[in-house]
């Protein structure tokens, strides 16, 4: 289990995509649950992703000719071995549905899930938070059962807006940290400004790998 966890509009759902796209491009099926976003706000970042074309131009459909021939003319994405599923509120039992299904009928070898905070709850305790935490422990029982790799997006708490700092891994309280083997924590520096930079820098923190090293990796933000 590997958990991507940042604060909205850092990168989380395009770091998945990215990693999606890229372990499927290798001839690696992908298994990509969205439980945030539709299917149309998703293709829009998969395109842009994949043509280089900004994202609130596909959005809007404000682009300039030539990107529009771009965009019809690409078949490049349909051809990557990626399974949608875009069911609201999933639970671990869905999802261990979904992904079983799509082990049997595609291939699929991992599984992108989009995000911690908007899955349900297949059983309720008094505390919310135990609710929270029994989630990352049944999707680590998924993996270990399919033999498949899973990468949990998830929402960071606010105390680092409010302290401006960097994240660590105290700010993912929801999750525990008992069932992840790995955790990518996300932070640019201007996504908090009024006018962000459509190239930012963002820092990869990994703050927990069981099989290899912690550290920082240094990533461009392209929107």
């Amino acid at each position: 289990l590997m958990i991507v966890a940042a604060r909205p509009s850092v990168g989380k759902t395009d770091l998945g995509l990215n990693f999606a796209q890229n372990i499927s491009s290798r001839g690696n099926p992908v298994g990509f649950i969205s439980a945030e976003m539709s299917k149309g706000e998703m293709m829009s970042r998969v395109w842009s992703l994949s043509l280089k074309i900004n994202r609130l131009k596909l959005f809007n459909a404000t682009m300039d000719k030539h990107e529009k021939d771009e965009v019809w003319a690409d078949k490049s994405v349909s051809k990557l071995p990626i399974y949608w599923d875009f069911s609201s509120r999933p639970t671990a039992h869905t999802i261990r549905a979904r992904l079983s299904a799509m082990k049997s009928n595609y291939g699929v070898r991992v599984a992108v899930i989009d995000h911690l905070q908007m899955m349900g709850w297949h059983t309720r305790h008094r505390d919310s938070l135990e609710n929270w935490r029994e989630i990352p422990v049944a999707l680590k029982e998924v993996g270990r059962d399919l033999d498949m790799p899973i990468i949990l997006l998830a929402q960071l708490s606010r105390g680092i807006e409010y302290e401006k700092r960097r994240p660590r891994m105290s700010d993912l309280r929801e999750a525990g940290e008992e069932p992840v083997d790995t955790c990518l924590m996300l932070w640019r520096k201007h996504y908090q400004s009024d006018d962000p930079p459509d190239v930012d820098e963002m820092k990869i923190y990994a703050v927990k790998s069981r099989n290899g090293k912690t550290g920082v990796v240094k990533c461009r933000h392209d929107m």
